[in-house]
This record gives C-alpha cells, sequence and structure tokens, in this order.
C-alpha cells in the first residue's frame, strides 16, 4: 500500500512538474512571439497574458489585443481571446474569440460581434507548423462595415483543411444560415424574404505554397486554381447553384467559367437591377431576351465566364472580372 501511494504522489509530482514547465514555457513562447512580430514591423500588442488550465489543460488568455500584419495587409483587434489546448496535445487548440473582434483588410474593416465565435485549429507538430485542418464555428453574429454597411446571420459553419497526400491543395466549406446581406436596394426591392436561408460552398483551391507558420507571419499563400465542387444559394424563391474551374492569373485576376443554374430568373434580374450590380448601360434587350428564355419554367442554365478581365453571365456584361490575392 506504502509503495502503491507513493508511486501515486511520484506520479502527480511529476505530471504537476510537466504541467508548471510546459505552462511557463508556453506563456514565455507566446510573449517572446509578440517581441519578435513588433521587430519583424508588425503591431503586436495585449494588456495581460495567462495560462491556467492545470491539471490537463494550456488555457491561455489574451486581453486586448492587437495584431497588423503588414507584409499580409490584414489586422485584428479585439477584447479577448483564449486559447486551450490539451496539455498532452498542443498541436490542437481551441480559440474562442471573447466580446467584440475589429477584422481589417485591404478591402473593409469590419466590426464582429457574436454569442459564439470559436476555432479548432491542429497543426503538424512540426518546426513549420502546417496546417492540417481548421474548424470555425459562429453564432448570431452582427459584423458593422466601415461605411455603414450591416449584415448578420444566426449560424455559421466552415471548413478549412490540407487535402491529403497533396501539400499546395486544401479544400474549404461553408455553411450559412439565415443571412441577411444588409442590402441597399436602389429603387423598388425585389419581392424577397429579408433572410437568405441558406448558402453553401464546397471547393478545392491549389495555392503557391502550404499554410504554415512561415505564411501566417509573413504574407499568406497566393491562390492558383480554384475548383467549385459546389455552391447553392436559397433566398426566398430564389435559387442559385454553381459548379466549374477557373484559373487565377498572376494579378489575381479570376479566368474560367462556372455554369450557374438559376431558378426564377424574373426575380434574379429584379435583384441585380435593384442592387446595382448590372452596368447602368445595359441593353434592356439582353434582359429580355433572357426573360423570354426562362419564359416556359423560369429557370435557366448559364455560363458565368471570367474571361479578358472581364464577366459575363451568357450575354450579360457584368463588368470587370474580380481580383483576389489583391496586394
Amino acid at each position: 500500500m506504502r509503495k502503491l501511494l507513493f508511486l501515486v504522489i511520484l506520479a502527480a509530482s511529476l505530471w504537476g512538474g510537466y504541467w508548471f514547465i510546459g505552462a511557463s514555457a508556453k506563456n514565455i513562447a507566446l510573449t517572446e512571439w509578440f517581441k519578435t512580430q513588433t521587430a519583424r514591423g508588425w503591431t503586436a500588442q495585449y494588456d495581460t497574458l495567462n495560462v491556467r488550465g492545470f491539471p490537463n489543460r494550456f488555457d491561455t488568455t489574451i486581453t486586448d489585443y492587437l495584431l497588423e500584419n503588414p507584409f499580409a495587409r490584414w489586422g485584428l483587434q479585439g477584447e479577448a481571446l483564449k486559447i486551450a489546448a490539451l496539455s498532452y496535445k498542443p498541436n490542437h487548440v481551441i480559440i474562442s474569440f471573447q466580446g467584440e473582434q475589429t477584422l481589417s483588410t485591404p478591402q473593409l474593416v469590419a466590426r464582429l460581434n457574436a454569442r459564439t465565435l470559436r476555432a479548432s485549429v491542429v497543426v503538424e507538430p512540426s518546426v513549420d507548423l502546417s496546417l492540417e485542418r481548421v474548424r470555425l464555428e459562429a453564432a448570431n453574429m452582427e459584423i458593422q462595415g466601415g461605411t455603414g454597411w450591416e449584415a448578420a446571420f444566426d449560424f455559421a459553419y466552415l471548413a478549412f483543411e490540407k487535402v491529403t497526400d497533396s501539400p499546395l491543395d486544401y479544400r474549404f466549406g461553408l455553411s450559412l444560415s439565415a443571412f441577411n446581406p444588409g442590402i441597399r436596394w436602389q429603387g423598388t426591392p425585389p419581392d424577397l424574404p429579408r433572410l437568405i436561408q441558406s448558402i453553401a460552398i464546397d471547393s478545392t483551391t491549389t495555392y503557391d505554397a502550404p499554410w504554415d507558420r512561415l505564411s501566417f507571419e509573413t504574407r499568406p499563400p497566393r491562390a492558383r486554381h480554384i475548383s467549385l465542387q459546389s455552391f447553392a444559394l436559397q433566398w426566398g424563391e430564389l435559387g442559385l447553384t454553381a459548379q466549374g474551374e477557373v484559373d487565377v492569373l498572376a494579378d489575381g485576376t479570376l479566368d474560367g467559367e462556372i455554369s450557374l443554374r438559376i431558378e426564377n430568373v424574373r426575380l434574379a434580374i429584379t435583384a441585380l437591377r435593384a442592387a446595382g450590380v448590372l452596368e447602368p448601360n445595359l441593353a434592356g434587350g439582353t434582359i429580355a431576351a433572357l426573360t423570354q428564355l426562362a419564359a416556359r419554367g423560369n429557370t435557366l442554365t448559364l455560363p458565368l465566364r471570367f474571361n479578358n478581365r472581364r464577366t459575363r453571365l451568357g450575354p450579360i456584361n457584368l463588368g470587370p472580372a474580380p481580383q483576389i490575392n489583391r496586394r
């Protein structure tokens, strides 16, 4: 009995020592990481950084933080974030964002408020910390843009993971429900409900480099090819589905073709007009022709083409082709 008690006390002491050493190392590593990024030119600040969670977890809480990456031109600022990891599995972390967060990119600045916003991140246990997968959940999210734009949704689930045996291919999935896009209609609004019932995306993207610690600290990998396995949107009586392949040119311009199926074409045309998507000088005859094509069943399948730096939906010129990877 004494031997058993001794072994239990010894094991507990060793585990306690391991946890305290690990917690101290984690605290030091994160503190040094903030200092290193600041030296590299980042803005990397926080108010407090604490590690708790004995005996089985490393729970790190960082308050009033600000991260701005000048190389990738993104920033994130928030009231607090909590990074939780099991002490015996440190390469898998759960990140919970608490309070208001502000996300900034070259395209937008948005304030995010959600009842729940958390991510599960798994990396390879190596020096590069290559990303294996990310799962993100958000519930009751409200988004406020810097220009007064507002949007909201009830629930979103996002998945991003490395494709097995293909180091530069990553699969992306998104499921969004009860989404209020905050569109400011021009003129008479279309006969659509306030909320988009659902949006779902499944795609695979080939990048020019893997997603790892280096890409996070410097510039993110650039997309080179996007395979859209499926896209589905249901908004009242308006339904959209799509699939196709596009290349991404050196300057980030899309080039390729997506097959788009539209249910309730007349409603879609009204919505495009009211949202200001169609060019003002678009000939009315083109819209009339599309409406006639769908007159029998009001359902139409059209190619969405990105070619010669222009976007065309069938015969309709929608303007310049979109750009990603913009710097």
